[in-house]
């Protein structure tokens, strides 16, 4: 990755208020880019520093993504970070309501996202979706996360094909230290850090700019297209 990769480009990152978009909305902000980031709490918007553009909106709905993009005009990248809250449950306790609002979330976002995108992107930008690391290993009582999560990285795949010469591409990002976690008593949330980064190989709990610097490379590289990155730590290994 290189700062001229971005410098004057334009790119709009969904999810962009906080965590790993917000991080990625920063780097690019740094490296030159004009950057336009999608989120719905406009509280959270409204404290991204200026002169980031800050748009509202529902990317589940169609309607309110097709708004978001032309609100933000034509670009060159677009990262497509935003997600749903976790989802636990055996399958056979889960209620099909619940299950429904975690893929409109997860996939059908995506999906409008990748739909606007093939009407704004420029003819050589290039497009990545972040999933976590459910897609590649499941875990217990998570199996529509996996599921949900799996498709976005086939939906992406597929892309590459289809809107070729633009580029799309998938990172996969391991357990990663943002504001998704402040949910959970303050001893629970350092006991599941420290047993992640006790069982990794790398030893540490991910940092939101660990995920950006990778989803900036992967929207820079012009030989990188259809691929899977996964940057967690190594804990699909263990």
């Amino acid at each position: 990755m290189h700062a001229q990769d971005f410098d004057g480009k334009h790119i709009l990152v969904t999810g962009g208020a906080s965590g790993i978009g917000l991080a990625t909305a920063l780097l690019a902000f740094e490296l030159g880019a004009r950057v336009t980031v999608i989120g719905r709490s406009r509280a959270k918007l409204a404290a991204i520093p200026k002169p980031v553009r800050a748009i509202a909106a529902d990317l589940t709905d169609a309607q309110g993504a097709r708004y978001a993009f032309e609100q933000a005009g034509p670009m060159d990248f677009v990262c497509h970070c935003a997600a749903p809250p976790a989802l636990v449950s055996p399958i056979k306790n889960l209620d099909l309501a619940a299950a429904e609002a975690h893929v409109q979330g997860r996939f059908w976002s995506a999906f409008n996202v990748a739909k606007c995108s093939a009407g704004f992107l420029t003819g050589n930008g290039a497009l990545a979706f972040i999933v976590g690391a459910m897609s590649q290993r499941p875990m217990v009582d998570r199996a529509i996360v996996s599921a949900a999560q799996s498709a976005v990285v086939a939906l992406a795949r597929g892309l590459a094909l289809e809107l070729a010469p633009r580029r799309v591409n998938t990172v996969v990002a391991g357990l990663t230290n943002t504001g998704m976690w402040d949910s959970l008593d303050p001893t629970a949330r350092k006991s599941m850090f420290d047993g992640y980064a006790a069982r990794t190989p790398a030893g540490i709990v991910g940092d939101p700019h660990h995920i950006a610097s990778i989803i900036l490379a992967t929207l820079s590289n012009p030989y990188m297209t259809g691929s899977t990155v996964v940057v967690d730590g190594g804990s699909t290994l263990v």
